[in-house]
C-alpha cells in the first residue's frame, strides 16, 4: 500500500455560492486522476527513502474532495480513472502487477467512503466554528476511511508477500491517518468557502510572513534542537490565534510533508526499539502537531465568530433603537437623557447635543414636567415601570405633541435602578381624530335629526353622505347609494315641461358658488313618483381651501306647494261653487279682447241673475240657497263649452264668457239652452223647486272693446231681461236719452224666443210679492 483513502456519498454534493460553474465532467475526471497520480508518486517516492517508517498518502483524501464536489453520478468515471492512476503509479514505481492491483481495492474504498463523509459534514452544521463539531468530522472524514482502507490493504497485502497482516496494517493506518487529518481541514474549507475566498485570506503580508515562520521553523528546529515537535507547533498555534482557520489548515498540511520528507530523508532518526512496530510511533507526533492548532483555530473561529455576531446584534439594537419609527429615549434616575431615538428627535426637532446630559423634563410644558415629576417619576422608582401615562412635550417650534410614556428600569447588580428606557406614543393624531369623531356623529345626528334631506358629495361628483329624509324619499338603503354618480342617485325634472334639469352639484363643483333649482323642480322616487322639492347645492371646501365637494339641502314641498296652488286657485276662483271669480274672468275676458282684436274674430259675454232667488233663501234658509248656487253652477258648467268661462260674481249672479261666435245668433242659442238648463227642477233642502234666471248678452266688438264695459252692457241688457218679465235673455242696447226702458229684442229669432220668454210658474206657492230680482 502506498496511499489512503476516503468513503463516498450517495447525496448532493455541496454547491458554495460563490463557485463557478463546473468543468465538463471528462475534464473534472482527468484532472482528479492527474493529481491522485502526483500526489500518489509523491507518497510512494517519499516512503522508499531510507529513513521512511510510512507512506504519508494524501491522493485517497484529494480524490475524495474531487469527489465530493461533484454529483454523485459522476463518480462512474472519476474512482476508475483515479484507480487507474493508482495502479499506474505502482506499476512505473516497478511494483509487479499482483502487487499493484493489491493496493487498488483499498485505495477505493478508503477514497469513496471519505467522499460520502464529506458529503454528508457539508449537509450539516458548520463545522469550522465548533471544535466538537471539526473533531466529529476528523473522525468520520479521516480515521473511519484510513481505518477500513488499512485493514482492507493490509489483508490483501499479506496474502500474497511476505510481510504479515501484524506488520503492514500498522504502518497503513499511519500513513492513511496523518495524510488524512493533515489534508482533511483544508479540504472542508475548500468545501465550505471555494479556493478563492481561501486564496484570499492567504494573499495577506501577515498570511505569507506566518506560513514562512512554519516553514522555516519545521525545516530548521529539527536539526538545532532536541524534542523538535513542540517548536513546530508553535507557529501553527500562532496562526491560530492570529489569522484562523484557512491558514492553520494550509500550515499544517505543509508541516506534514516538511517533516515526513524529513524523516525521510533521514533528518529526523527515529530512536531504537525492539519492536517493529515502536517505529511507528515516531509518526504520532506528527498527529500531535497538526491536530491541536487546528482545533484551536476552529475554537478561535467560533470565538470571532460570536463577536461578530455579537458586534452585529448590537450593531443592529443601535440601529434599531436609533432609526426604529418610534419615540425612543433612556434616561438616569436624576432625570437626565442618555439616549435618543432618532424619530425622538425628529419628532421635536431637536439635535442630540441639545438634548443629551440634559432632564427631560425640560422639554416639557410647565404643567406636564411637574406632574411627572410630582407623581410619574416617583412611581416609577417604587413600582419599576410605567404604563401609558399621559404626558405633553414641546418641539422647537414651539408646538405641543400629546403623547403617552411608558418606561421601566434598568437595574445594576445591587437592585438599584440604574436607567430608564422609555417608549412615548405620539397621539396627537389620535386625540384629533377622536375629537373629529365626535364632530362628525355630532354632526350625523344634527343631519340625521333634521327634516330636511341632505345629500353630501366628493369632490368627483360621487354621493359620500344621505341622510334618512334623502334615503327615504329615494325608497333604498343610504349604503346602496354611496359612491355612485350625483345623477344616478338624484334624478329631477322641470314640472312644467316634464324634461330632465342638468346636476345642480356638477354646476356648482364647477362654477364653486351656491346654486339651485327652478321653482317647480321635481325629484323622482324609487317608486317612480315624482315629489316637489326646492334646494340649494353649496362647495364644501377644506381649511386649505381646496374643494372637496359639495352638498344639496333640500325640502320636500308637496304640502307647501299644493297649499300654494290651492291659494292661488281660491284667488282666482268662488269658494262656493268653485268657479272662476272676477279677477280671473277679467283676465280671461281681456285675453279673449286681444285675440278678437288680433284675429277679428266674435265673443259674447251673458250676465246671468237669478229670479226670485232672495224668496227661496228667506223660504228655505241660506244653506238651501247655497245648494242652489252650487247646483245652478253645475247645470252652467255641463251645458256651456270647455273652452267657456263660467264666473259667479256674488249673491245669485253669473257671467259667462262665449267665446268662436260667427254670429250673434250663435249667442242666442247659447242662452236659450241656459234656459232651458236652469228651468229644469231640481230639489233643494228636501223640496222640489223651480228656478228661472235673467240673461243679458253683449257682443264684442260691437257691444263694447273691453272686459268693464262688456260686463257692464250685459249688465245692462240683464235687467233689460228683467223688467221685461224675467226668465229671458235680452242682447245690450244703447238707451235713449231719457233714462232706462226696455231696449229693442235683438234676438236672431223672435218666436222662439218669444215662446223661451214666457214666464214659469213660481217655485213656491206665492207667499208674498217678491221686490227685486
Amino acid at each position: 500500500m502506498r496511499a489512503e483513502p476516503r468513503p463516498q456519498d450517495t447525496g448532493p454534493p455541496p454547491v458554495p455560492p460563490h463557485r463557478r460553474p463546473q468543468p465538463p465532467l471528462w475534464l473534472a475526471a482527468g484532472g482528479a486522476a492527474l493529481v491522485y497520480a502526483a500526489l500518489a508518486w509523491l507518497g510512494i517516492e517519499v516512503s522508499r527513502l531510507p529513513g521512511s517508517v510510512a507512506t504519508l498518502w494524501y491522493a485517497n483524501l484529494a480524490g475524495a474532495w474531487a469527489l465530493a464536489r461533484r454529483p454523485p453520478r459522476d463518480a462512474w468515471l472519476m474512482l476508475p480513472l483515479m484507480m487507474a492512476a493508482n495502479l499506474g503509479v505502482n506499476l512505473a514505481l516497478g511494483d509487479d502487477w499482483l502487487i499493484a492491483l493489491t493496493f487498488v481495492p483499498a485505495n477505493l474504498t478508503e477514497t469513496a467512503l471519505a467522499a460520502w463523509a464529506l458529503r454528508s459534514l457539508m449537509r450539516g452544521p458548520d463545522l469550522l466554528h465548533s471544535p466538537a463539531l471539526l473533531a466529529k468530522g476528523l473522525l468520520l472524514a479521516g480515521v473511519l476511511p484510513a481505518l477500513v482502507g488499512s485493514v482492507l490493504g493490509a489483508a490483501l497485502l499479506a496474502s500474497c508477500s511476505e510481510p504479515t497482516f501484524a506488520y503492514l496494517w500498522p504502518r497503513w493506518l499511519e500513513g492513511g491517518l496523518i495524510g488524512s487529518i493533515s489534508m482533511l481541514p483544508l479540504v472542508l474549507v475548500l468545501l465550505r468557502q471555494g479556493r478563492r475566498a481561501v486564496w484570499r485570506q492567504l494573499a495577506t503580508l501577515e498570511a505569507v510572513s506566518l506560513l514562512l515562520l512554519s516553514a522555516g521553523v519545521s525545516l530548521v528546529v529539527p536539526l538545532a534542537v532536541p524534542y523538535p515537535f513542540v517548536y513546530i507547533a508553535l507557529p501553527l498555534v500562532l496562526m491560530a490565534l492570529r489569522q484562523g482557520f484557512a491558514l492553520t489548515a494550509v500550515a499544517n498540511l505543509m508541516t506534514s510533508v516538511l517533516t515526513g520528507t524529513q524523516i525521510g530523508l533521514g533528518l529526523l532518526v527515529p530512536p531504537a526499539t525492539t519492536l517493529h512496530w515502536q517505529h511507528v510511533l515516531f509518526y504520532l507526533p506528527i498527529l500531535a502537531v497538526i491536530v491541536p492548532p487546528i482545533l484551536l483555530a476552529t475554537a478561535m473561529e467560533g470565538y470571532r465568530q460570536s463577536l461578530r455576531e455579537l458586534r452585529a446584534s448590537e450593531q443592529r439594537f443601535r440601529t434599531l433603537y436609533a432609526r426604529t419609527p418610534a419615540l425612543l429615549m433612556s434616561f438616569l434616575p436624576d432625570g437626565r437623557l442618555v439616549s435618543a431615538s432618532d424619530w425622538w428627535l425628529e419628532k421635536l426637532g431637536r439635535r442630540p447635543e441639545e438634548v443629551l446630559q440634559q432632564p427631560f423634563t425640560a422639554f416639557m410644558p410647565p404643567e406636564s414636567a411637574r406632574r411627572l415629576n410630582e407623581q410619574v417619576l416617583p412611581a416609577l422608582r417604587r413600582h419599576g415601570h410605567c404604563q401609558d401615562e399621559a404626558c405633553q412635550w414641546l418641539t422647537a417650534r414651539g408646538e405641543t405633541i400629546e403623547a403617552r410614556l411608558s418606561a421601566v428600569w434598568e437595574r445594576d447588580e445591587h437592585g438599584q435602578p440604574s436607567r430608564a428606557l422609555a417608549v412615548i406614543e405620539d397621539v396627537t393624531e389620535q386625540q384629533r381624530l377622536a375629537l373629529f369623531a365626535a364632530e362628525r356623529e355630532f354632526t350625523e345626528v344634527t343631519l340625521h335629526s333634521i327634516g330636511d334631506g341632505v345629500v353630501a358629495c366628493d369632490a368627483d361628483g360621487r354621493v359620500q353622505y344621505l341622510n334618512p329624509v334623502a334615503a327615504s324619499l329615494l325608497g333604498a338603503p343610504v349604503e346602496s347609494w354611496r359612491g355612485r354618480d350625483f345623477d344616478e342617485v338624484i334624478v329631477l325634472f322641470d314640472q312644467e315641461t316634464q324634461q330632465r334639469l342638468d346636476s345642480p352639484v356638477q354646476r356648482c363643483l364647477r362654477e364653486q358658488r351656491v346654486s339651485g333649482l327652478p321653482s317647480m323642480a321635481l325629484l323622482r322616487g324609487a317608486d317612480g313618483a315624482l315629489y316637489p322639492i326646492q334646494d340649494s347645492v353649496a362647495p364644501i371646501f377644506g381649511r386649505d381651501g381646496r374643494l372637496m365637494g359639495a352638498v344639496m339641502v333640500f325640502q320636500d314641498v308637496r304640502e307647501a306647494r299644493a297649499m300654494a296652488q290651492r291659494m292661488a286657485h281660491l284667488a282666482h276662483h268662488d269658494a262656493l261653487t268653485d268657479l272662476p271669480n272676477r279677477v280671473l274672468l277679467q283676465d280671461r275676458i281681456t285675453q279673449a279682447c286681444e285675440l278678437g282684436q288680433r284675429e277679428g274674430r266674435q265673443f259674447g259675454v251673458m250676465f246671468l241673475d237669478l229670479d226670485h232667488f232672495k224668496e227661496i233663501n228667506d223660504t228655505l234658509g241660506h244653506a238651501a240657497g247655497d245648494d242652489l248656487l252650487r247646483e245652478v253652477a253645475r247645470r252652467l258648467q255641463a251645458t256651456l263649452r270647455q273652452c267657456d268661462t263660467i264666473c259667479r260674481l256674488g249673491g245669485d249672479e253669473f257671467v259667462m264668457l262665449i267665446g268662436q261666435l260667427d254670429a250673434p245668433s250663435d249667442l242666442a242659442a247659447v242662452a236659450d239652452k241656459v234656459l232651458a238648463r236652469v228651468a229644469q227642477p231640481c230639489r233643494v233642502a228636501g223640496q222640489e223647486v223651480s228656478v228661472s234666471i235673467s240673461l243679458g248678452l253683449a257682443l264684442y266688438p260691437s257691444d263694447g272693446d273691453t272686459a268693464d264695459r262688456l260686463i257692464k252692457h250685459a249688465d245692462t241688457a240683464m235687467y233689460q231681461a228683467k223688467r221685461g218679465g224675467r226668465n229671458r235673455y235680452e242682447f245690450f242696447a244703447a238707451l235713449p236719452a231719457g233714462g232706462l226702458g226696455p231696449g229693442p229684442d235683438r234676438r236672431a229669432e223672435p218666436t222662439a224666443a218669444d215662446t223661451a220668454h214666457a214666464p214659469l210658474p213660481p217655485p213656491l206657492p206665492p207667499p208674498a210679492p217678491v221686490s227685486g230680482g
